[in-house]
């Protein structure tokens, strides 16, 4: 299961550091998986369309999503 705020339009959310526990970034977008957020439970059975649609995946150009993933990744302890 997705989760409740999966494929509805957001405008922000917060996440706290702390509960930030993993990232993964492949192409054009950014998951930010943490404590209480949903994730898929199997990349390889999910479409990347589909998973562009969790709230905490950010979608944007590679080059822009690399400077953001090093910035997070300092907080992944």
């Amino acid at each position: 299961m997705k989760g409740l705020f999966a494929g509805r339009a957001m405008g922000q959310m917060t996440i706290k550091t702390s509960a930030v526990t993993g990232l993964i970034h492949f192409a054009d977008f950014l998951m930010i998986c943490a404590s209480g957020l949903p994730t898929p439970n199997d990349f390889k059975l999910s479409s990347v369309a589909e998973i562009k649609q969790y709230p905490n995946c950010i979608v944007a150009k590679e080059s822009e999503l690399e400077e953001l993933y090093q910035f997070l990744n300092g907080f992944i302890k």
